[in-house]
C-alpha cells in the first residue's frame, strides 16, 4: 500500500513538526512576558499544522492505494461509466446461466461476477447454495 517515499514524507513532515513545537516550547521557556513568547508559539502552532499535514497525507495515499486495489480486484462501481460498459454487462448475467460457489466458502456468485470468474467453481441452483448455507454475494446480488 504505501511506499518507501511516503513512509519517509510522514517521518519528514512529523519530525519537522516535533522540531518546531520543541523549539517554539524551549525558547518561550525562557521569556518572561508573553510578548515576547507569541512568537515561539506561533512557531509551536506551526508545528503542530505540519505535522499534522504529514499525517492526513499519509492517511489519504492509504486511501488512494486501497481504492486502486478495490478497482484492480473488483472493476469499476455500478454507478460508473466504466462499469456501465464492463461491470453492469458482467454482473447482469441471468439466473438460468446458474449459481457458483466454491467449497467452503460463504457466498454465492452469479457465474459473471468479478469474484467468482476463473476460479473453476461448480454452478448449482440457488436452492442448492441456500442448503449449503451459503448466502448472496454483495457485488453481483444473484
Amino acid at each position: 500500500m504505501w511506499g518507501p517515499e511516503d513512509l519517509l514524507r510522514w517521518v519528514a513532515l512529523s519530525v519537522a513538526g516535533l522540531v518546531m513545537v520543541v523549539a517554539g516550547w524551549y525558547v518561550s521557556s525562557g521569556e518572561g512576558r508573553f510578548g515576547r513568547q507569541v512568537g515561539m508559539l506561533d512557531l509551536a502552532v506551526a508545528g503542530v499544522v505540519v505535522a499534522c499535514v504529514g499525517h492526513v497525507v499519509w492517511v489519504l495515499e492509504g486511501r488512494r492505494a486501497v481504492g486502486e486495489r478495490r478497482r484492480a480486484l473488483l472493476g469499476e462501481p455500478l454507478g460508473t461509466a466504466a462499469a456501465g460498459t464492463d461491470g453492469a454487462a458482467r454482473i447482469a448475467g441471468s439466473d438460468a446461466d446458474g449459481l457458483v460457489a466454491g467449497v467452503g466458502t460463504r457466498l454465492f456468485h452469479r457465474t459473471g461476477c468479478l469474484l467468482a470468474e476463473g476460479r473453476g467453481w461448480s454452478v448449482g441452483s440457488r436452492d442448492e447454495h441456500v442448503e449449503a448455507g451459503r448466502v448472496a454475494c454483495g457485488v453481483c446480488r444473484p
